[in-house]
């Protein structure tokens, strides 16, 4: 046996050690390898003359021994031992990269390692434990550091040795972790038939915990601003929706929005996006309304067409005294100006009259009765939503239906009738 060495293998696996020796003559079997006088390996005549140890403890010193052994029958001759004795390595650290990812509002974290003798690894953030993770993983997103701000990351290496855990040395790098990721793809959806607005945008990152949108309004001398929030999990698909229920028909309104990240109790937001309606719509206009008495005897039944989902309040439905064209359009602005001067649920009047209807119906019914009649008449009807806001109402623009040409009903239900009359009570016929 001559010229036996040992050395940390700083240039092979890490967190081992490298037995190498040389022999002059090939009459030998097999070759023993003891680590303070316990056998650890056996290399076969004709293998590689070097043997790995990677299970020593870091930093303790060993003896390490190699005998020749040569096999003849059952009788097994032994050389005298060469010996070296060295230090085993430290824990070897990993080599570290740091990745700023603004798209993500992360910082990730990627190592690599040389060798498979390892058994986890701690990744700190300023020297605050932020993960452990096990051998196969080489990478780490870090989602929580403070935006726009300096961090220093490390990863140690772990190793399992005989029931205790080692760890290198820190590898460490600075980076400047990025800023919140703004919103992309906003836009507003105008829903005329709804009378209603969607805003709405996207967001592929983590690390957010809500988004806030200023909302704008102005009309005239009024411009006001309030804060509305929007929690990170309402987004589907990365997809965020808001219905616009609040504005003012017909003013401008403004949408201000920032994604928002609460870190340590401190807010730390995005850059904002700004999307403008130039004119919130007015409440939907009935469609397919009819109105007839052609099979009633004294009432005018009426039906109308609205999305259950409309942005609205209720109908109105008025009556007027002369006829109109069917399927004509009132301006909004007549609506109002009708329902002023008209008369409330004036049933059985030759009255201009108006009627509210809850916003769950699509159906009214005008009923006539003696006082008041006028069974030759022809009525227009008009039926329009509304919406109210603000301590005002505001209406759509109606839609128009004269009815039955003449509202005629059996002569029973007039005081000047032929027909008997009923008895009263308590009187036999």
């Amino acid at each position: 046996m001559e010229k036996l060495s040992a050395t940390a293998a700083y240039n092979g696996n890490s967190n081992s050690v490298i037995i190498n020796w040389t022999h002059c003559t090939g009459d030998v079997s097999l070759y023993t390898v003891t680590r303070n006088e316990e056998v650890i390996g056996v290399v076969n005549a004709g293998d590689e003359l070097s043997f790995e140890d990677n299970t020593g403890k870091p930093s303790q010193q060993y003896v390490y021994s190699v005998r020749a052994v040569l096999q003849q029958g059952v009788n097994l001759m032994l050389s005298a031992p060469r010996s070296v004795t060295i230090i085993y390595p430290k824990v070897a650290k990993p080599l570290i990269n740091l990745t700023s990812l603004p798209d993500s509002n992360a910082v990730v974290v990627t190592w690599s390692y040389k060798g498979p003798y390892v058994d986890g690894y701690r990744i700190y953030r300023d020297d605050n434990l932020i993960a452990t993770v096990g051998k196969d993983v080489l990478e780490y997103f870090d989602i929580d550091g403070i935006p726009e701000s300096l961090h220093e990351y490390q990863v140690v290496a772990l190793l399992d040795r005989m029931g205790m855990t080692f760890q290198s040395e820190g590898a460490t790098k600075i980076i400047m972790y990025p800023k919140i990721r703004i919103v992309i793809n906003e836009m507003a959806q105008i829903n005329n038939d709804l009378g209603n607005v969607d805003l709405m945008f996207n967001y592929y990152a983590r690390g957010v915990d809500k988004f806030e949108v200023g909302y704008r309004v102005m009309v005239g001398s009024l411009d006001t601003t309030i804060m509305l929030t929007l929690n990170y999990s309402q987004l589907e698909n990365h997809k965020m929706t808001f219905r616009d229920e609040l504005a003012l028909p017909g003013v401008m309104v403004q949408y201000r929005i920032a994604a928002v990240s609460v870190r340590d109790n401190v807010e730390y937001r995005s850059d904002d996006v700004v999307v403008t309606v130039p004119s919130y719509p007015r409440p939907p206009q009935p469609t397919a309304f009819t109105a007839t008495d052609g099979s009633f005897e004294n009432r005018v039944e009426m039906d109308w067409a609205l999305p259950f989902d409309a942005n609205i309040d209720g109908f109105v439905v008025i009556r007027m005294t002369t006829s109109g064209t069917d399927g004509s359009i009132v301006p909004a602005a007549n609506i109002a100006n009708l329902v002023a001067i008209g008369s409330p649920d004036a049933y059985g009047t030759t009255d201009l009259a108006y009627f509210i209807v809850e916003r769950g119906k699509r159906t009214f019914a005008d009923i006539f009765s003696e006082i008041g009649d006028n069974p030759s008449a022809n009525y227009q009807y008009i039926v329009a939503s509304f919406n109210d806001a603000y301590s005002s109402r505001y209406y759509s623009d109606g839609l128009t239906n004269n009815g039955y040409a003449g509202i005629q009903r059996e002569t029973y239900n007039r005081f000047n009738s032929s027909l008997p009359m009923p008895p009263l009570d308590g009187q036999l016929l």
